[in-house]
């Protein structure tokens, strides 16, 4: 006769362990929300000139990839606002571009990434006040040789109820990279959507 006393306890326990496992697996699947991410990926700097009659435009070319990440295994996210990515110089009142990138409603799904591509070259921007003296002050200091370039990751958006809020207010810095002025173009394009600056 196989089996005795022991081993139908051996097998209520093992039975016990594997329901306590489901249970776990169901509750980090459905129960626990994990906040969405938004990355720069990529930014490029591929033109940065003073342009214009008497030098207040501000001439560049710019490639970055958004990233947006759901970690939730079994929840899909919901833009509630639509999302945009913005150019700014200087300190961050004046406004040199934005571009559309999603709309409020897109969804993205469980454990997915959208990525969202935006390129443009030749683009120019007029410049007044703060930026101007900015991009002057730092083009001075690098004898005429262009600055430094850099992204900034900024979130704004709503936590439903019963989500955690993110620990950080701000943005943090994304290292970019300066290129030549040219026609250079990225040899491997990023995946998801492009979309060209307006």
């Amino acid at each position: 006769m196989a089996g005795g006393p022991g081993s139908c306890v051996m097998c209520a326990s093992c039975c016990t362990l594997l329901l306590l496992l489901v249970a776990a697996l169901l509750i980090l699947s459905y129960g626990v929300v994990f906040n969405v991410g938004v990355t720069v990926e990529d930014a490029s700097l591929t033109r940065l000139d003073l342009a214009g009659a008497n030098g207040t435009d501000l001439a560049y070319g710019i490639s970055l990839t958004v990233a947006v990440h759901n970690p939730n295994m079994a929840v899909r996210a919901e833009y509630t606002r639509p999302l945009a990515a913005e150019l700014r110089l200087a300190t961050r009142e004046e406004l040199l571009h934005a571009v559309h990138l999603a709309d409020a409603g897109q969804r993205v799904e469980a454990a997915e990434t959208d990525r969202f591509g935006v390129t443009d070259e030749g683009v120019a921007a007029h410049l007044g006040g703060a930026a101007l003296t900015e991009l002057v002050k730092e083009m001075g200091a690098r004898g005429g040789g262009g600055v430094v370039a850099g992204a900034e990751d900024h979130r704004r958006g709503e936590v439903p109820a019963g989500a955690r809020r993110p620990d950080e207010e701000g943005g943090r810095d994304v290292p970019a990279e300066a290129v030549p002025t040219g026609d250079e173009h990225h040899a491997g394009q990023p995946q998801g959507h492009q979309m060209p600056l307006d």
